[in-house]
C-alpha cells in the first residue's frame, strides 16, 4: 500500500522550515566557533616583543584582505571578482570546459600550527571540490577534474543548485586532523595531515549558461599557539 502524497502547500512549508533550521544551525556553529576563538585567545599567554607590547597569537583575515589572500599567480583568472553577490563568467572555465578542467585556487597562507576554522561562501551553480592541499598538490588544481585522487584532502561538495551557499573547514594541526562541513553535515574528514597545508577549492560549472562558483567572502582564519 503506497503512502498518500503530501500536499504541495505542506511541502512548501516543510521546505521553508528546513531552510530556516539549516540557517539557524549554521548561525549556531559560527557562534560556537567565535566563542571557541574568544576562549582560546583568553587562555593564550601573552607574547611580548622587544618593545614590551603584547602580540595576541591570533590572525583574523577579514573581507578586506580576501582578494589578496586568494589571488594566486596562474590561478587569479578563475576569480577575477571577489565582491559579495557578484556573478561572473570566468574565461578560464569557458576555454577549459571541454577538457573537464576544474580551475582551482589555494589560499596564500599555509596552516602550520594551532587550530583553524574557516567558512567560504560561494555564489553560482556548478561542481566544487573543497578542502586542503600541500604545495605540491596545489600544482594539480587546474587538472584535478581528470583525477580526484590527485588531491586526497579535498572532497566534493553537495548542494541543490541554490545560488548562494557555504562550506566550513576545521583544521587542528596539533592532532593533524581536519574536516569539511556543509549544512550541519560532515562531508569529509582527514587524519595524518602534512606539516603545511593550504585551504583550496576547484570549480566547474554545470552548463554553458550558468554562472560559475566563486568564493564570495573569506570570513575568518584563526591561528592560536598551542598551550602546553
Amino acid at each position: 500500500m503506497s503512502r498518500p502524497r503530501t500536499p504541495a502547500s505542506d511541502l512548501r512549508n516543510l521546505r521553508a522550515k528546513n531552510r530556516q533550521l539549516v540557517r539557524d544551525a549554521d548561525a549556531l556553529r559560527k557562534r560556537v566557533a567565535d566563542l571557541e576563538v574568544e576562549l582560546a585567545t583568553a587562555r593564550a599567554p601573552a607574547n611580548h616583543d622587544n618593545n614590551g607590547d603584547d602580540n595576541v597569537l591570533m590572525e583574523d583575515l577579514g573581507s578586506e584582505q580576501y582578494q589578496d589572500t586568494w589571488r594566486m599567480d596562474g590561478a587569479s583568472r578563475c576569480l577575477e571578482l571577489s565582491m559579495h553577490d557578484t556573478r561572473v563568467t570566468c574565461p578560464s572555465v569557458e576555454t577549459d570546459h571541454a577538457t573537464s578542467s576544474m580551475p582551482g585556487v589555494r589560499c596564500d597562507k599555509a596552516l602550520t600550527f594551532g587550530q583553524y576554522f574557516q567558512t567560504i561562501y560561494f555564489v553560482g551553480v556548478g561542481y566544487t571540490l573543497c578542502g586542503l592541499v600541500t604545495e605540491a598538490q596545489s600544482l594539480q588544481l587546474p587538472h584535478v577534474g581528470d583525477n580526484f585522487s590527485r588531491c586526497p584532502y579535498m572532497a566534493m561538495c553537495d548542494f541543490s543548485g541554490d545560488s548562494r551557499w557555504s562550506v566550513s573547514i576545521m583544521v587542528d594541526m596539533v592532532t593533524r586532523t581536519g574536516s569539511l562541513h556543509q549544512d550541519g553535515r560532515e562531508l569529509a574528514s582527514w587524519q595524518g595531515l602534512p606539516d603545511r597545508v593550504y585551504v583550496a577549492i576547484a570549480l566547474k560549472r554545470v552548463t554553458t549558461r550558468e554562472a560559475i562558483l566563486m568564493p564570495a567572502m573569506h570570513t575568518k582564519t584563526v591561528e592560536i599557539e598551542t598551550i602546553q
